[in-house]
């Protein structure tokens, strides 16, 4: 068989069409590896920040990164970086049933990747508290430590979470002291750890630990505000103010810092006003949270203001009924202030000075539910039903003749005079 020049000719063109085609086509993939690559750097640098592991929802930033992601899943729906990302925007969006179904199929993809059994573990670990979701958590960041050793203080930082949120203090503070041992910076892990020492009562080595948390971010307004805490309480009111200022002035909106730091100024006449301010715009950070407004209402409680105090217990009250909490604490100071503004007029001191305690180490509460409502211990009291919705009520015999406003309905109800009132006694 003989083999003309022009069979070689086309031979040799049908073979560099066909290296040309590898040749486009693998160009082709590496353009399309190096897109997706770009894109997952940037929806996770949009999505999880420089360091790629807090997860932060800015609307901006959020709608770019989900642009992003959609085209990376068009480009390889199968990638496990993509598709754990994907699970992060549905994690952001709320929707967390969606976002575990993806972090899983991402682990399934590539079972070598730490970062979403860190995710699911996180999921698991904020889900009903059952016991088999803290085991699969658990289970999930030690399996992240195992694959990625060096980099794993952030996996025992929620490893320590995750025993805290089932009260066991010693296994979460030992995780904590981990995730230190491994990163000395870690600020999260030290202010936590400070919180736990603090619940079991070492007061000097959470102080220390805040310190840390200082030195390595001297912006971190937590610890500058947990330290104050300490501080006020060992009677530093000075040190106390400056670290409430440093962490105001790192996160101006910190409702902890302005609650304390406004309770600490009213304690006083001269900045009383600036105090109560500081209150005031905590309450507005967030109108829900009913920490500022129940600092309010201990403040003019003590300041001899029960009127506005009744007004801020009575929202306290209100929110805690629409979240469907209990409310209890807000219930008896509501009451006792009622009772303390309707005897007003024939009692000498309604309501005594020391009868709620602004604050005790900055992390100010209102009393606990302690036998007689507050400031009334020993007083002759009067016993009576709302005629509305029959909710029992009382109050101080001089205020006999009067009216009290219901605390769960609202209705003016007459106080009867102790005669027309059941010898049995009942409390609400």
């Amino acid at each position: 068989m003989t083999i003309s020049a022009s069979d070689v000719i086309s031979a040799a063109a049908f073979l560099f069409g066909i290296a040309n085609s590898v040749f486009a086509w693998q160009n082709r993939k590496r353009r399309m590896e190096d897109e997706l690559s770009q894109l997952l750097d940037g929806a996770e640098e949009l999505l999880l920040g420089r360091e790629g592991y807090s997860k932060t929802k800015n609307e901006t930033k959020y709608l770019e990164a989900e642009k992003m992601v959609g085209r990376a899943i068009r480009i390889n729906p199968n990638d496990p970086r993509t598709v754990e990302l994907n699970g992060l925007l549905f994690d952001l969006k709320g929707k967390k049933k969606q976002a575990l179904q993806w972090y899983n199929h991402s682990i399934e993809l590539n079972p070598n990747r730490a970062r979403p059994y860190n995710w699911a573990g996180s999921l698991l670990m904020g889900g009903d508290g059952s016991k088999e979701n803290f085991e699969k958590a658990k289970e999930s960041f030690e399996h992240a430590i195992r694959l990625e050793p060096d980099r794993a203080d952030r996996y025992y930082y929620n490893l320590g979470v995750l025993y805290y949120n089932h009260q066991k203090l010693d296994d979460a503070k030992l995780q904590l002291e981990h995730a230190i041992e491994q990163a000395p910076q870690n600020t999260d892990a030290h202010v936590f750890l400070g919180d736990i020492l603090l619940l079991k009562k070492q007061t000097d080595e959470a102080r220390q630990h805040y310190e840390k948390a200082i030195d390595a971010d001297p912006n971190n307004a937590d610890a500058h505000a947990k330290l104050a805490n300490i501080l006020r309480a060992a009677g530093n009111a000075y040190l106390a103010q400056l670290h409430y200022e440093k962490a105001i002035g790192a996160e101006p909106n910190h409702i902890g810092a302005l609650v304390s730091l406004g309770a600490l100024l009213s304690g006083k006449p001269e900045t009383a006003k600036v105090g109560i301010a500081l209150v005031e715009r905590a309450s507005k950070v967030n109108p829900m949270d009913t920490y500022p407004l129940q600092m309010l209402a201990a403040i003019y409680a003590d300041g001899k203001e029960p009127e506005k105090a009744i007004h801020y217990a009575e929202i306290v009250t209100s929110i805690d009924e629409r979240e469907k909490l209990k409310g209890t604490t807000t219930r008896d100071l509501l009451e006792a202030m009622q009772i303390a503004l309707q005897a007003k007029s024939t009692a000498a001191d309604p309501l005594p000075a020391d009868a709620i305690p602004v604050t005790q180490a900055g992390d100010a509460k209102l009393p606990e539910k302690k036998g007689a409502p507050l400031a009334l211990a020993g007083l002759p009291m009067i016993h009576f039903a709302c005629p509305s919705c029959h909710k029992k009520m009382k109050a101080a015999e001089s205020a006999a003749g009067k009216a009290a406003k219901c605390p769960s309905c609202g209705a003016a109800v007459p106080i009867p005079i102790a005669s027309e009132t059941p010898t049995s006694e009942h409390t609400a």
